[in-house]
Parts: C-alpha cells; sequence; structure tokens
C-alpha cells in the first residue's frame, strides 16, 4: 500500500459509514466506468510488480515501489520515471532475497515530517527514510519478541501512529524456521514506539487505510479465505476493535478474474479506490459500489495526485504496468 494519509485526513471530516449488507456482486453485475486504454492511461509497462504508491504534494512526485527489482522509483509528469532508492526492500547479500522473502519494498507513507515510510518486505519490518543521509531507521520489525511475517501495507494518522498489515503470504516457500508468527496481524505502531496487534484473525489482510474523520479504518482480504473488504470501528484509543464486518465480498470473483484486493487510496470526500480483482473497485462514503475501472493487468495499489485542494488523477501501479486516471472523469462516470 501506499498513500498521503495525512493530507487525506486532515481535510474537512467526513464519515464513512458503513452500509447495511454485504455488497457481493457477480462480475457480470457491475458497473463498468471505463477501461484500459479508455479512462487508464498507461504510464510504463516495464514494472516488475509495481506496489505501495505515494503521493507527496508538496514535491509534485509519486513513489512506488517495484517487488522483484527491490526498487523504490519516483516518477513525476515532468520528469518521467527514477530510481529514488536501490536496493530498498532488502538489503542483504546479493542472490539471498528470495530465502529471505521473495520481495523487496512493499507500500509507502509519508510521516507529519514529510519522511517516507516503508514496509522493507525483504527484511520484515517497517522503517523510515532519512532523505539527506539515505539512512533507514527501524520502526517495527517484531512483536512480542517475534519476527514479523511480511509487512505489506501502512498508512499514517494525525497524531503519528502507524498501522499496518503483516500477511504470511509466503509462509510455505519459506523454510519453515523462519517463521516465528502462526498468525497475520494487523498493527499500531505507537507515537511512543510501541508495536500494538489490532486484529489477528484475518488470514491474509493486505491494504489498509482510515476515513477522513479517522473513524473506520478499512482493510482488504486478499487470500487464504473469502476475498473481501472489511470496515472496523476502533475505540477511541484506537487500540481495540469495537465492531468489523465485511462491506463488499468478491467470492464469485476468485479464481475468475485476475488480481485480489489490494491496496487502496481515500478521498478528502470519503471516496475509497481499491485495486481488486479486474482493476480499481470504487465505493462511495457510504460504502457503496460505484463501478469498476477494469484494467487487463492485475493492479495492486494506487495514489491520488492532487494540485492544491483539487483531486487531479489517481495513479495506479502493478504487475506490468503504471496509469493514471482522470479524476474529474471518473468521479462523474460513478456517479451518474
Amino acid at each position: 500500500m501506499k498513500k498521503f494519509a495525512l493530507s487525506l485526513c486532515a481535510a474537512a471530516a467526513v464519515c464513512c459509514a458503513p452500509a447495511d449488507e454485504v455488497f457481493s456482486p457477480a462480475p457480470e453485475d457491475v458497473k463498468i466506468l471505463g477501461t484500459e486504454g479508455d479512462l487508464a492511461k498507461v504510464l510504463k509497462r516495464d514494472i516488475g510488480f509495481g506496489e505501495g504508491a505515494l503521493y507527496r504534494p508538496s514535491t509534485g512526485e509519486v513513489f512506488f515501489s517495484d517487488q522483484p527489482k527491490n526498487t523504490i522509483y519516483r516518477w513525476t509528469e515532468k520528469d518521467g520515471f527514477s530510481v529514488f532508492m536501490r536496493p530498498a526492500g532488502y538489503t542483504g547479500a546479493k542472490g539471498q532475497m528470495d530465502k529471505a522473502i521473495d520481495f523487496g519494498p512493499n507500500a509507502i507513507a509519508l510521516d507529519g515530517n514529510e519522511n517516507l515510510v516503508f514496509c522493507q518486505q525483504g527484511h520484515r519490518r517497517i522503517a523510515r527514510i532519512d532523505e539527506k543521509r539515505f539512512e533507514v531507521e527501524v520502526l517495527a520489525d517484531s512483536y512480542n519478541g517475534k519476527k514479523l511475517n511480511n509487512t505489506n501495507d501502512l498508512c499514517v494518522l494525525k497524531d503519528g501512529s502507524i498501522f499496518f498489515t503483516d500477511p504470511g503470504f509466503w509462509h510455505k516457500r519459506r523454510a519453515p524456521e523462519a517463521d516465528e508468527l502462526d498468525f497475520s496481524g494487523i498493527y499500531k505502531i505507537t507515537p511512543k514506539g510501541e508495536t500494538v496487534l489490532i486484529d489477528g484473525s484475518l488470514p491474509q489482510p493486505n491494504g489498509i487505510d482510515f476515513s477522513p474523520d479517522e473513524k473506520f479504518m478499512y482493510v482488504s482480504q486478499s487470500g487464504n479465505g473469502e476475498q473481501c473488504w472489511f470496515v472496523y470501528e476502533l475505540d477511541e484509543t484506537k487500540t481495540k476493535v469495537v465492531s468489523k464486518r465485511v462491506f463488499c465480498s468478491l467470492k464469485k470473483w476468485t479464481g475468475k478474474v485476475r488480481g485480489a484486493p489490494d491496496g487502496m487510496a481515500i478521498g478528502r470526500d470519503g471516496w475509497i479506490y481499491a485495486t481488486g480483482n479486474g482493476g480499481v473497485h470504487l465505493f462511495s462514503p457510504d460504502l457503496k459500489h460505484r463501478g469498476l475501472v477494469k484494467i487487463e493487468n492485475q493492479v495492486a495499489n494506487c495514489c491520488i495526485i492532487t494540485d492544491g485542494e483539487t483531486e487531479k488523477s489517481l495513479f495506479v501501479v502493478g504487475p506490468k504496468g503504471a496509469y493514471t486516471i482522470d479524476m474529474r472523469r471518473l468521479k462523474s462516470l460513478a456517479r451518474d
């Protein structure tokens, strides 16, 4: 995952109220808003597995990870693509990454000082980059003395706390002794640096983000069970679950349509842009499904590019592709 959570949460409070029932459509029953080459403009094809899109308004830069290439890229409309950091997710001996975790970096977010916070998936930890020195500070790499699994997605809230998902995607592909935790987790790193388990019940939690007022937390569930999106309500301390439930299920898509629920971006008005089977799924603030941007290749994450207070475009990335989608046109089609 990821995203510029602070700018979204700093906007006017918008409450994304849960819908009353689970939406579980068949692929043929959803509204198609547009397709690749129509609504989605292709920017780049030679990507291994793109993840973790983040937009930084102060510099106009988009950052995203390419996991197999162990690289974080930078993109701007003016200058195009360039390497920002390599190696990024795994910095050990060359040729050992497959034995470690298979992948390099994943989700990227921004803290209150505009530092990049990201998932070093190859090292199974959450870290922060000092861009002046290109030094990495480890923020979390274990829970109760046991090594994390595969840090995947994260977001930063207004108080500086960091929420992240830690699924066990590739346990069977590693040596058994590498697995220290026997569950997949959703965690919070408090402003004091403590790592707190929020929920350890989902088989594969993936994308994570909050509504603009930070009242609701959204989590995508990718596999080892039903492919779907959850909505959580947490207590005032944001350390205990008050309620959680599925608001959209793609069980009728599983095995039929490429992809899985993955990263997401939340607009200032509470609209949700969620990558998943078939492309990018749109949900209005009341969690109603408003349509799909159909993309042939799997997509894994997205972020919103802004121009001042205006949401200009959606940057989408995944295996074999990076795309931009005009936000004004997209929202117009979704509202029709």
